[in-house]
């Protein structure tokens, strides 16, 4: 981006959606970065082939509600995601394959929608800290657990919403 036009879309820009651009990872977040403005909203990274997303991009982002890094090749979503953005209602992982979420701490935050699915994780994170959750996928969520299954209505009885296991028998996790 110009200088001039850097400044002007910092100040006031809302939602950004850069959505397919499949640009080498260091080339896209170093175009992103820049733009990324206190007052941003939405961000749709979504289909960028992104490997990773680097920690301190999330800090000038307090009032994002809504973080899209869905279908990409994420291998680690950074710890203070939920500190540094304190906002954040809606959260979409979906088709990260190698994605790991380990430390992702979900007591600081307040999600309304949680979107996981086609994932391999070592293990489910604890969903009980999400009192204002109100969406979960985790469909086709594959669990590389060694240790034995565990029922996995055990995971979701600290939930406040109504959760349905269809075809449990066949479910991976």
């Amino acid at each position: 981006l110009d200088s001039n036009v850097r400044a002007l879309v910092r100040s006031s820009l809302q939602v950004l959606s850069l959505s397919g651009q499949k640009s080498p990872n260091d080339k896209l977040v170093s175009f992103i970065e820049p733009a990324l403005s206190p007052s941003l909203t939405s961000l749709s990274l979504r289909r960028d082939q992104l490997k990773s997303f680097p920690a301190s991009s999330f800090t000038c982002l307090p009032s994002l509600r809504e973080l899209d890094l869905s279908d990409n090749l994420l291998l680690e979503v950074s710890p203070s995601l939920f500190l540094q953005c304190p906002q954040l209602e809606s959260l979409n992982l979906q088709n990260n394959p190698r994605l790991t979420v380990r430390g992702l701490d979900f007591r600081a935050c307040k999600l309304k929608t949680l979107l996981l699915g086609l994932i391999q994780l070592d293990y489910l994170p604890s969903l009980a800290h999400l009192s204002s959750l109100t969406e979960l996928s985790l469909f086709s969520l594959y669990i590389k657990a060694r240790a034995p299954r565990r029922d996995p209505r055990l995971f979701f009885e600290a939930l406040p919403v109504h959760v349905e296991l269809l075809k449990a028998s066949s479910s991976a996790i």
